[in-house]
């Protein structure tokens, strides 16, 4: 898939989660228009996030003496896969969104064993 192609089925799982939550508060359903300004604003913060990721790769990769390249780090390491989902996350989170946060949330733990809440805040360079 290409970025676009995510963007815009996250936009409309984005729109779900906007009306879900105006329900439960008895509010008028959300225009598409406020589905498109977070997931505009989550594209915008994916630069940062890539160079927190980065940095999470680099950690992992001089933390690890047994550690051969980065491609065996991107590839094997759980806690990278939890972090890469954590950071996707809790950018959402951030913006508002936290049931799709929580949902990429609960995956990772499915898949990791590791089990970030998205609004916590991991400085760059982490490595579990």
């Amino acid at each position: 898939h290409t970025l676009g192609v995510a963007l815009t089925r996250l936009r409309q799982q984005v729109l779900l989660e906007l009306g879900f939550d105006a329900r439960l508060r008895g509010a008028e359903p959300p225009l598409e228009s406020a589905a498109a300004a977070l997931v505009g604003a989550f594209a915008r913060r994916l630069p940062a996030v890539r160079e927190l990721l980065d940095s999470d790769v680099t950690a992992a990769f001089q933390g690890d003496p047994a550690a051969r390249s980065v491609d065996e780090v991107l590839l094997c390491y759980p806690g990278l896969h939890a972090l890469i989902r954590h950071r996707l996350a809790h950018e959402l989170y951030r913006l508002g969104v936290p049931l799709i946060a929580r949902v990429i949330a609960e995956l990772a733990h499915a898949h990791t064993g590791i089990d970030i809440h998205p609004g916590a805040q991991i400085g760059e360079g982490c490595f579990i």
